[in-house]
């Protein structure tokens, strides 16, 4: 049986257990990767955002130093390498 998606969802590729995370207002990069339960052994080399069909890059040293943690927007996919 299917669960139906009540909303809009952003999408997560990679090595996670859900590829499909709820959109919210104001969900960030980081907490999308939290809910999306990122299972790699070490931590990710690359990670982008692509939204309309045009990447957005995410430098890995500022977004784990916590100075770049973009606000998703609905529909976004994030490619986790």
């Amino acid at each position: 049986m299917q669960r139906e998606q009540a909303g809009p969802v952003v999408t997560v590729n990679g090595q996670v257990v859900r590829r499909r995370v709820d959109w919210r207002e104001g969900l960030s990069l980081a907490e999308a990767l939290l809910e999306a339960e990122y299972t790699g052994t070490t931590t990710p080399v690359s990670l982008r955002i692509t939204r309309g069909g045009r990447p957005i890059s995410v430098t890995m040293r500022r977004f784990l130093s916590g100075s770049q943690n973009p606000i998703l927007e609905p529909n976004d996919v994030i490619e986790v390498r």
